[in-house]
């Protein structure tokens, strides 16, 4: 997904819950996800919608400046400069997963 690395040193500015979807905003570009992102706390663990304190992980990154975008089989991994966590966005095959938009309007789905 070369098209996200224009993410890449731009930071979170807003978290936006929405009925049925999600939005992750970054100064302008902007990820709308239909599937339920999920923080990773530690290697290997993760935080679900469900959970308690998922809002708060979520929130956590904001301001914080996107470092990495990974696209793995079935994820998009964001990670964050000076922070242990990341956001992975469950990418399911044949779904429209994630909507990115950028800074004149032109978007594309992931």
């Amino acid at each position: 997904m070369k098209e996200l690395q224009c993410l890449v040193g731009e930071q979170l500015s807003a978290v936006c819950f929405v009925q049925d979807y999600l939005q992750l905003e970054f100064d302008g570009y902007k990820l709308t996800t239909y599937t339920t992102p999920l923080v990773e706390t530690l290697p290997n663990e993760w935080m679900a919608y469900e959970h308690e304190q998922y809002k708060n992980g979520l929130c956590r990154f904001i301001a914080r400046l996107v470092e990495q975008v990974v696209s793995e089989p079935g994820r998009i991994l964001l990670a964050f400069r000076d922070c242990s966590e990341r956001i992975s966005l469950p990418i399911h095959e044949g779904k429209d997963n994630v909507y990115y938009t950028d800074l004149e309007g032109g978007w594309f789905v992931v």
